[in-house]
């Protein structure tokens, strides 16, 4: 039997469709199929996907392994994949992202020209047949852009389509379970790797993903929240003066109408404003900007956060246990 080379780690929240254009594009990769899988990790809200996950772990040209997570928490279900994966290199892959036919044989390649200890950053970008009305004026997916090759930042380290060694994660303790929504998790696991496992970042642009459609901008809304609530507890644990300055625009007093205030007044402009508008681009900046502050604000107070369906902080920092 050949050895695994990389395991595709996926986190499903449970959109049938979404998950299936996911592990469809997975099967049609250039890398020899014998020497990755795929290891789908389901959460507890994922309903409507357990059928169709069967049928892929079933049979057909890639090995797909699926892991049912106990808990609403991402990070503690990407943790259980990681045990059950057998890849020297992990790569996360998000699972609204399409993956390009290279996509694992380029990451593979760049780990092995890196001597395999490092992070490999794909390149994201809007799917060419998404309708350009849809697509955001500032275009998130390339607000920050990187020459190939180029060395990055811990910062940078976003667990969308990024590939790291298994074993440095395990010894760095896997994702945090501090917090039981997703924020910046992925950062946080990113500075343990590059501070104490010693691990470079590079961006590899042909290893290449595509999301073909836009975040429901709630969605978008939520996230930014989360994220701001996290960035308050990883600069307590961090004090990465790096992380300060990079989100410090973002997280700078807020004056002006609040992000609860202002997406109602986003829904009633989606039937006549296009998405890639100027006038929508200024309120939806404003409002992620504010949902940001918002987060931060709630986390720096003491207060819980204002998302649905969190639990208690879990009082173990990693919560990843090595077997």
């Amino acid at each position: 039997m050949e050895t695994t080379d990389l395991t595709v780690v996926t986190l499903t929240r449970g959109v049938a469709q979404v998950l299936s254009m996911c592990l469809s594009h997975l099967e049609l990769q250039t890398y020899p199929s014998a020497k990755f899988e795929v290891v789908v990790v389901a959460l507890p809200s994922a309903t409507g996907t357990k059928e169709m996950l069967e049928r892929y772990c079933s049979g057909g040209p890639v090995r797909v392994r699926c892991v049912y997570a106990p808990k609403e928490n991402a990070a503690a279900a990407r943790n259980l994949a990681i045990l059950q994966a057998q890849g020297q290199w992990l790569l996360f892959l998000d699972e609204e992202l399409l993956a390009g036919s290279h996509l694992v044989e380029n990451h593979v390649a760049y780990q092995q020209r890196n001597g395999g200890a490092c992070a490999v950053v794909g390149h994201l970008d809007y799917h060419p047949q998404l309708e350009p009305r849809a697509i955001p004026r500032d275009c998130m997916l390339a607000r920050r852009s990187f020459q190939p090759g180029q060395p990055l930042s811990f910062l940078d380290w976003r667990a969308r389509n990024m590939s790291v060694p298994r074993e440095a994660v395990l010894e760095a303790g896997g994702f945090s379970e501090a917090l039981a929504f997703e924020g910046l998790e992925d950062i946080d696991l990113a500075w343990r790797l590059a501070q104490h496992a010693g691990l470079r970042g590079y961006f590899c642009d042909l290893a290449q993903a595509f999301l073909w459609k836009p975040e429901p901008l709630d969605r978008e809304t939520r996230r930014y929240y989360a994220e701001g609530y996290w960035f308050h507890h990883l600069l307590e644990a961090t004090k990465s003066e790096q992380l300060r300055e990079r989100y410090r625009p973002v997280a700078a007093p807020w004056h002006g109408a609040t992000d609860p205030v202002m997406v109602p007044l986003a829904r009633c402009l989606f039937p006549v404003v296009a998405y890639n508008s100027r006038t929508f681009k200024r309120l939806r900046c404003r409002i992620l900007r504010s949902a940001f502050r918002r987060g931060f604000r709630d986390a720096r107070r003491g207060r819980p956060a204002a998302l649905p369906d969190v639990s208690p902080p879990n009082t173990d920092p990693h919560g990843l246990t090595r077997t």
